[in-house]
Order: C-alpha cells, then structure tokens, then sequence
C-alpha cells in the first residue's frame, strides 16, 4: 500500500487519519473473491470509514456504497479511511472476526497500528514507511497544501487544487462541505480522508 504511505502532516492532525485494504492473492484466494472483498467493505461501512473505495473504480464521493460495492471484481483493491484509531481498532476487530481469508493492511501512526494490533492480538508482519522530503524544501508548495494534496497517494489532488480549496475558504467564498466532498472526489481509491481535510481547512481559516 505505498501510495498511502507518504501522507504529510502533524503527528496530531495524523492520529485522525488511518486507512484499511484489502485484497486477495491472485490464483491463491481467487475462490469467492468478489464475496469476500465486498464483506470487507460492508464491515468498515459499518463501523463507520469516511471514505470508502476500490481502486480506480471509484469512491463514495462519485458512487454510492452500493455501486462501489457492486464495482469490485476479483482482482480489486478496497480500501477504507477512518478518522480516529478507535474506529480502525474497532474495523480491524470486525474484520478479524469475520476471517475472511484476504489479506488487510493497515497505514497510519505507528504507535496507533501498534495499540490497535496488540488489542485484537496481532503483531506487525511488514512496515513500509516513507523517508519524506529529499532535496531544496523551498521548491515545495507549504505544509496545508502538502497535507491535502498527499492523502491522495496517487497525485490526483493537486497542490493547486488544495492551494484554491485553502484560499477559497479562508476568503469566505466557497462552502466548506462542498469544498472536502470536491478534494475527494478526484482520489480514485477512497483513501483521501475529508474530515481531516475540513480540520486543516479550518485551521487556515483561524489563522
């Protein structure tokens, strides 16, 4: 899951942003794939995911959950955003008890994955991380924009697009609802996460 690795911010404004997916070796698990991945997605549906999606299909905020349901095939990605650990604690448990038999990763604060997987009695298998920024800093747009635009792994929110989302709402033109729902939009796998979106929006605007 390296496109959700790079996602920029505080330590305080990440503890609000974890993401869940899921998948299924091919020629392994291929048996009920489709079943298995859409139970999956039911389970973080109801324990309440932000943002859900399959990869290149689409998100809850160009579908509706039961034609992002119905868009998962064999071979897709699901994933799930949450915005609190408590509800990745309680999507892991869920998803743990229905053994599905598909493999779930988990990305966010390390010391969140690491309380989340003690309480539900697992151990980290593989950790991916990211180094962050290599070169001249100041070539780089500032942290507000780095933070929207990387929740997006795959680059589809743009620096200028966050840049417009943050002056248009700190100069009081544009709806702050609408502007998370069109950050998140273009984040194809459902991994953008638009409630902590509206928290950086809002910390803009108070400055």
């Amino acid at each position: 899951m390296t496109h959700a690795v790079h996602r920029m911010g505080t330590p305080e404004s990440l503890a609000r942003d974890y993401n869940l997916l899921a998948m299924v070796a091919r020629k392994v698990d291929g048996v009920d794939a489709v079943a298995k991945l859409q139970e999956f997605l039911r389970i973080v549906q109801r324990v309440g995911a932000v943002n859900t999606g399959v990869s290149r299909r689409g998100s809850r905020f160009v579908k509706t959950d039961d034609e992002v349901e119905r868009a998962i095939t064999a071979h897709s990605t699901v994933h799930a955003t949450f915005d609190s650990e408590e509800k990745l604690c309680q999507a892991v448990e869920e998803v743990k008890k229905a053994d599905l038999g598909v493999s779930v990763t988990a990305h966010g604060l390390f010391d969140g994955l690491e309380r989340c997987c003690r309480k539900n009695g697992l151990s980290f298998h593989t950790v991916a991380l990211s180094i962050g920024l290599v070169g001249p800093e100041d070539l780089v747009p500032d942290p507000d924009i780095l933070a929207i635009s990387t929740m997006c792994g795959h680059g589809y929110v743009t620096f200028n697009l966050a840049r417009k989302a943050l002056d248009d709402v700190a100069a009081g033109r544009r709806n702050m609802d609408e502007v998370c729902k069109e950050l998140a939009r273009p984040c194809l796998c459902g991994i953008f996460n638009p409630i902590r979106a509206r928290e950086i929006l809002l910390s803009r605007t108070a400055d």
